[in-house]
């Protein structure tokens, strides 16, 4: 009994350490992005979300807004998850451009596979400040959300993004609006079709 314990400690502790060794993740969450993409460029903000973080980046001269996915390991590491980009149209300093002057990305929920992101999200920038809210209505419940609007004095645009749950769909009415709370744009999404 007392061998047998003994045996089945020390193959435990053997697995452990192997487990440990053999951990790929990283020291900082821009560290486990480091890790699958070939750049990282100078980062625009990191969100706090359920067992990781979003981390939002722009690479090119302001040409490109990324958000990528960082999930903490079980050993307080990092390892990336999901996440991509689009680019930024650019700023038209005399012009409403109201179709162009925000942008929108969807990425659905990896929940339950290895990549784990908690749950969709639309994201984007704001080139102009006559749009001061992104409101996203889903076309399956009809619920709206408000975007999160950050911003970064380092940039010349605001960044906006929203969790949205699975439940919601795929298809999304968005409206930008003004500080007055009019509609400045609205913009239709159909994601299933961009994920087929």
């Amino acid at each position: 009994m007392k061998k047998t314990f003994l045996l089945s400690s020390l193959l435990l502790f053997i697995i452990g350490i192997s487990l440990f060794l053999n951990d790929r993740s990283a020291v900082t969450p821009v560290a486990a992005i480091e890790q699958v993409r070939t750049s990282v460029g100078q980062i625009y903000d990191e969100i706090d979300l359920a067992n990781g973080k979003m981390v939002f980046y722009v690479r090119g001269d302001n040409q490109m807004i990324n958000a990528e996915y960082v999930k903490k390991t079980w050993t307080g590491g990092w390892k990336w998850g999901f996440g991509g980009g689009h680019s930024i149209p650019p700023l038209q300093k005399d012009v409403l451009d109201t179709e162009h002057d925000w942008t929108d990305q969807y990425f659905p929920s990896t929940k339950g596979t290895p990549f784990d992101l908690p749950s969709p999200m639309l994201f984007g920038v704001i080139l102009t400040n006559d749009i001061q809210t992104i409101r996203v209505q889903s076309e399956r419940t009809k619920e709206s959300f408000d975007a999160h609007i950050l911003s970064n004095d380092l940039f010349p645009f605001k960044l906006w993004y929203v969790l949205v749950p699975e439940e919601q769909g795929v298809k999304f009415t968005l409206e930008a609006l003004s500080s007055a709370q009019k509609v400045v744009s609205v913009k239709t999404s159909d994601w299933q079709i961009h994920n087929e």
